[in-house]
This record gives C-alpha cells, sequence and structure tokens, in this order.
C-alpha cells in the first residue's frame, strides 16, 4: 500500500525520514504491534533510505507499507480498522480507516518519504 502526503498549505514544507505509524482497532485504541522501518520494504533496490524533501504548495510524498498476514504459531493478532498516521515529528496525527490483518507476524514495515511518482 501507498501512503500519500500533499502540502495543501502555500509555503514549502520540509519531509524526511519516515511516517510515524499505530495501527488502531475499531474503537480506534491501540494495537501492539512491531512497526519495521526499512528503506526498501518491497526489495525492488530502488529506494536506498531516507532523503531530505521539500515539497512546495500541491506537490507530494509518498511511503510504502507492506504487511503480511501469515498465520504461523500462536495467537492471531487484532485486526486493525485505522491507521494513525504522522508525517514527521512534531505534526499533527492523521487517522485513516484501513482494514489491516497481521495475522500473527504482529509487523508492519514501511518505508522512507520519497517524491510522488
Amino acid at each position: 500500500m501507498t501512503l500519500s502526503l500533499v502540502n495543501c498549505g502555500s509555503a514549502p514544507h520540509p519531509v524526511t525520514g519516515y511516517p510515524g505509524l499505530e495501527l488502531l482497532d475499531e474503537e480506534r485504541q491501540p494495537i501492539e504491534v512491531e512497526v519495521v522501518e526499512t528503506p526498501d520494504p518491497i526489495g525492488t533496490g530502488a529506494v536506498t533510505g531516507p532523503t531530505p524533501l521539500t515539497l512546495g504548495p500541491g506537490q507530494r510524498a509518498q511511503a510504502v507499507l507492506l504487511w503480511r498476514n501469515t498465520v504461523e504459531l500462536g495467537a492471531a493478532n487484532t485486526p486493525g480498522s485505522y491507521l494513525a498516521v504522522t508525517p514527521s515529528p512534531q505534526e499533527q496525527l492523521q487517522v485513516v480507516a484501513l482494514q489491516v490483518d497481521l495475522g500473527t507476524t504482529g509487523r508492519l514495515t514501511v518505508g522512507p518519504w520519497t517524491p510522488a511518482t
């Protein structure tokens, strides 16, 4: 899945690193999961790490999310109903409806913000 970030303001906006993520249940309560930050979550070799971006008004950045709902030993995690996203530290949290079933992995992988294609 791809997360999109749009600069809706009238001034340039710096973005760097990884989005902050928290998976929430139906009542919007946090679900304990491991969030793994990695430069290339899907293994394309196209991204080597986070780089600073400056988004002009109307410009977009994107970050890739990856999860597997593999069921192996252990109890299945509570499925997520919402994803809380913080674009970067000290920014306002945004909550989006998103059905996420992590199976027994308990892991959500995210790549860095990159220029939108």
